[in-house]
């Protein structure tokens, strides 16, 4: 598949930074800043400023890198050694360390102002992985990185932002910016200390050594041959706007049409097979220039490359690994070619170099240093540049593109782009003075309904050029406007992006939160209003001020252009209400669609007591032939809520009709025959479902999740709850306890721990407060005591019942089985907390009844490692040595209190995963509609850590103001999806912190919330 980034989006973030100045007057406005000019000048040679990087771990680098400086005459003082621990792909922190910095150190050295030109030696590191807001890690060019290694154009990760020394076209309308070279940019006051960087590498030495022995042939005895073109988006390209893939045809086109004036054979092809491929042209043979599209990492062997030949291909992988493999850019240097350039993973069009302007450029007189980076849009993104940046096939340029005189026609756009309601100024240029009487040129375009502007303009006799006004209509969505100019039987064109003024989404509504963004393309960098309606009546009018960092990375001005309402108590009476959005003071919704919602009030005022069951008992046990209080018997059906009773006599233990929540845990058992993944969602029967999930799965996976969910209240539902899974799949459901009114005997109140402790870890040399001396042995129960001292915390005699969480380390051999924790002196119930395959590592959160010994007990299958950590327990004492005790106060419905996932739904939606080695504050108390009182709180947490090269790691919650503990609450591998339900105390302050090892997704859903009693 053919990836493009939507270059309207691209080319408005770049008038947005460079706002009033005109396309082609940038460079020239930053020049007008005077200051001190550096200590070089341009009649410096350029071989004395080129810097050579090379590999100490491979003797073969220093060998290349010897060879070039001798071939080019660079002084040895422009050697640089680096020290990497590999050769092809980098961490970011070990690029810091071993690449940046040394390479750093010698440009301080020699003086950072001196060097233009970064060349990387034979088997150097070429790609490195960024951590992302947009897509977790990713692959990107590591040489693009030391383009800005002084960090001077921009930050890491935000995207698409041109470069100073890149010079912008409008390439169907034929205009564009003289040539200035690298170095007399670098002599502008203001300018940025970037650089061209390449490397001279290939499948082998002699290959890589060869590159500048080809360049230099080229220039001593001129570059010939024929150039070709492949464009792939048909004949009718004159009718096309310059846009999206039709862009990259019409920078194919003019670099043709480049060639042919400069004296060249063309073969220029627009079918969308391949050269080599009918009904394509089957040869580019003595090939001098070549760019095309494209086959996904793979080279067409239709060529034969003369020295000095440039070529590069249009494809997202063309240079995935310059030395080998079925890309692009290795197939291309094994059959001769002298310089290319390609991707390391998807770049879009925008962010490759441009066809047109690079070849103009080297007809002009540029070196290919100069040409490839002057016209590369993005720096510190995918593309690596290979061969020598100094060759220069044609010093002093080719006819006509070396005539002072030179000035073809066009139509240029100021700016190429326009927020509706706003005028453009269009600019025709003849390539000769009109003549006697003047040139007469007619103006059309291709929907009078958007754009206003005169049907004719005159050029006056002797002049060349004549402006005229462009007025544009309001617009709600994208558009592209061909303008077209005629004169004596010629025509010349030009595409207009006419962009809608506000741009926005209405992400959710929700029963908690009402959420989305807005921007204002005409005050980019400044906040606006937005106006919240129930039906026809306003609820409110809130900023969008909230930052979002996927919106900043991808030019959204600040990125402070998030709304998030608390949805009010007016909507919340059980009736289906429809909420729109608009822009502040405006009847533009922010999307067309409303959105409906049927809330009930706030939650439940009553506070409730846990009641822990003697032991668990299976409630619900899908498969056959599995014994279940429910006598079930068939799976769960894909896209049907099920309901489930709970109040009731079960095994001879009952749950009785005042329990108002129930506690155990739940398993998905999704083996069968067939099987997909999927999603389980419990919650109450008089409620609607909600946007949250208790367990995620995939097929063949047995997997188990602790839940706390609420009853039906009243109705022909009362005591029951509802279970929905998105395919088919198997399901038990265990009960450890329930929550009741606490006028009933036996209650207890919920105490947390000031921090989570590590009472049991069975590895050897971990620290725990047991002991405990060795994995748990298969087949026999484990007696672990409960009311310890530990690490400085007590979970006093009086503890009935502990909530923490539990891990299997499965990492003794030993095959797949399951866990069972349940109360001391009582015998194994038909139950289960955890299950395990081999080399599995698995957390679940337990409540679990403490024995009138003051213990409970673990049993599993087979011998493990095994770690329990406590975050909380319960008692009869309403106050003891850990403060006051709380009564639970649940939701109706689970609430979104944060997900990391950009444009996703939350009360708290940073839209930037949790970032790896660093802790998270999150604020909980006054959000999602839980009060001031709340001290601790229950739910859900789930991992996504499906981006790609995301790590293998653990979250941590604990209590916020309190050190970080040595305990986790999920444990996650690359690629996984891992909810785990859990229980954290809060700080003072209403905090809890949210520590993860490595970079991830984090969705965090609460079920209620703990607080003492009248509050």
């Amino acid at each position: 598949m053919r990836h493009t980034f939507i270059r309207t989006r691209h080319l408005l973030f770049w008038a947005i930074v460079v706002s009033c100045l005109t396309w082609w007057g940038a460079l020239t406005a930053r020049a007008s800043q005077r200051g001190a000019p550096p200590a070089v000048s341009s009649a410096t040679p350029l071989n004395e400023r080129v810097l050579v990087v090379y590999n100490t771990e491979v003797p073969e680098s220093l060998e290349v890198a010897d060879y070039y400086m001798s071939r080019r005459g660079i002084p040895q003082s422009r050697k640089c050694a680096i020290s990497p621990q590999t050769t092809t792909g980098i961490n970011f922190d070990a690029f810091d360390a071993t690449i940046k910095t040394p390479i750093r150190n010698c440009l301080n050295a020699i003086g950072r102002e001196h060097i233009l030109y970064i060349v990387f030696s034979y088997q150097t590191p070429y790609k490195t992985f960024v951590a992302t807001t947009l897509s977790g890690f990713e692959t990107r060019a590591l040489d693009q990185y030391v383009a800005d290694i002084w960090d001077e154009y921009s930050p890491a990760n935000v995207l698409f932002i041109d470069h100073p020394y890149y010079a912008a076209a409008q390439t169907q309308g034929n205009a564009y910016q003289p040539f200035v070279s690298l170095a007399d940019y670098r002599l502008q006051a203001g300018a940025k200390a970037i650089y061209s960087v390449w490397r001279l590498d290939a499948p082998t030495l002699s290959l890589a050594k060869g590159l500048v022995d080809k360049a230099l042939a080229a220039e001593t005895n001129g570059l010939a041959g024929q150039g070709c073109f492949d464009r792939n988006r048909g004949s009718a390209l004159q009718t096309l706007p310059d846009a999206g893939y039709f862009a990259a045809d019409w920078e194919l086109h003019r670099a043709a049409d480049f060639a042919r004036q400069a004296g060249f054979a063309v073969t220029e092809d627009h079918n969308e097979a391949e050269f080599g491929t009918p009904p394509a042209p089957l040869r580019c043979d003595s090939a001098a220039f070549y760019s095309g599209w494209y086959s996904y990492n793979n080279y067409n062997d239709a060529f034969t490359w003369n020295p000095g030949a440039i070529g590069y291909h249009i494809d997202s992988a063309s240079a995935f690994d310059p030395r080998g493999g079925a890309n692009w850019s290795a197939n291309a240097l094994l059959r001769g070619i002298t310089v290319t350039s390609g991707s390391v993973n998807e770049p879009y069009v925008e962010g490759l170099p441009r066809a047109d302007g690079l070849f103009r450029n080297i007809f002009e007189g540029a070196n290919v240093g100069d040409a490839f980076l002057r016209n590369t849009a993005f720096l510190k993104w995918m593309v690596l540049n290979i061969g020598d940046p100094l060759y220069r096939p044609f010093s002093g340029g080719v006819s006509p593109f070396n005539s002072a005189n030179y000035r073809p026609a066009s139509l240029a756009l100021d700016p190429g782009f326009a927020v509706a309601g706003n005028a453009v100024t269009a600019t025709v240029t003849l390539a000769a003075p009109a003549p006697q009487g003047g040139a007469v040129v007619t103006l059309t375009n291709n929907d009078a309904s958007l754009v206003n502007m005169p049907v004719s303009i005159t050029i006056p006799a002797g002049a060349t050029t004549a402006n005229f006004t462009i007025a544009t209509n309001p617009a709600t969505s994208e558009a592209t406007i061909i303008i077209t100019a005629s004169n004596s039987g010629t025509s010349l064109s030009n595409t207009l992006y006419l962009l809608p003024r506000y741009e926005g989404s209405f992400d959710s509504a929700y029963c908690n939160t009402i959420r989305g963004w807005a921007w204002d393309r005409n005050q980019p960098d400044a906040s606006i209003n937005v106006d919240i309606y129930d039906g026809e009546v306003l609820l409110a009018t809130v900023p969008a001020n909230i930052l979002r960092q996927d919106l900043f990375e991808t030019g959204r001005g600040t990125g402070n252009v998030g709304f998030s309402f608390a949805t009010p108590a007016s909507v919340k009476d059980g009736q289906p209400h429809t909420i729109y959005v608009k822009y502040g003071g405006t009847n533009i919704a922010v999307s067309d669609a409303g959105k409906t919602i049927t809330c009930s009030g706030p939650p439940e005022l009553l506070g409730l007591k846990y009641y822990p069951l003697p032991r668990p008992i299976r409630l619900l046990d899908t498969r056959a032939d599995q014994p279940d209080c429910a006598n079930a018997a068939t799976p769960l059906t894909g896209g049907v809520s099920r309901t489930q009773q709970a109040r009731g006599t079960c095994d001879g233990i009952t749950i009785p009709p005042g329990a108002r929540a129930i506690v155990g845990n739940a398993t998905v058992v999704n083996n069968a025959t067939g099987a997909t993944g999927g999603f389980v969602t419990l919650y109450s029967a008089d409620v609607a479902r909600p946007t949250a999930s208790n367990l995620n799965y995939v097929a063949g996976q047995v997997v188990p999740n602790a839940f706390t969910i609420g009853l039906a209240s009243g109705g022909a539902n009362a005591g029951a709850f509802n279970l929905y899974a998105t395919s088919d799949t198997d399901f038990i459901v265990d009960v450890t306890g329930y929550y009741a009114p606490p006028e009933d005997a036996g209650g207890l109140y919920y105490h947390a721990l000031p921090r989570p402790i590590r009472l049991l870890d069975t590895r050897a040399d971990q620290p725990d407060c047991a002991n405990a001396g060795g994995p748990l042995v298969g087949g026999v129960s484990r007696v672990q005591q409960s009311r310890v001292t530990c690490d400085g915390v007590t979970i006093p005699a009086s503890a009935k019942a502990l909530v923490g969480n539990a891990t299997v380390v499965n990492d003794t051999s030993a095959g797949a089985g399951y866990v069972t924790l349940y109360p001391g002196g009582m015998t194994l119930p038909t139950a289960s907390n955890l299950n395990y395959t081999a080399g599995q590592v698995v957390p679940n959160m337990f409540t679990v009844g403490v024995g009138e010994n003051g213990a409970f007990q673990i049993y599993a299958t087979t011998g493990i490692n095994f770690i329990v950590d406590v975050t909380g327990y319960y008692s009869e004492q309403p106050t003891d040595e850990n403060g006051a005790g709380l009564l639970f106060y649940k939701f109706a419905n689970p609430v979104r209190l944060l997900d990391t996932r950009p444009g996703e739904p939350a009360c708290d939606a940073p839209g930037a995963p949790l970032t790896g080695g660093q802790t998270r504050t999150e604020m909980a108390r006054q959000e999602c509609d839980i009060p001031a009182s709340a001290q601790a709180l229950a739910g859900n947490a789930t991992v996504v850590n499906t981006a790609a090269n995301n790590r293998n790691g653990f979250i941590t919650l604990y209590p916020g103001g309190a050190a970080r503990p040595t305990t986790s609450n999920l444990n996650y591998v690359a690629g996984q999806i891992v909810p785990n339900a859990f229980t954290v105390g809060l700080g003072s302050e209403g905090a809890f912190h949210i520590y993860a090892l490595t970079n991830t997704h984090l969705i965090v859903d609460i079920a209620g919330y703990f607080a003492q009693a009248d509050e």
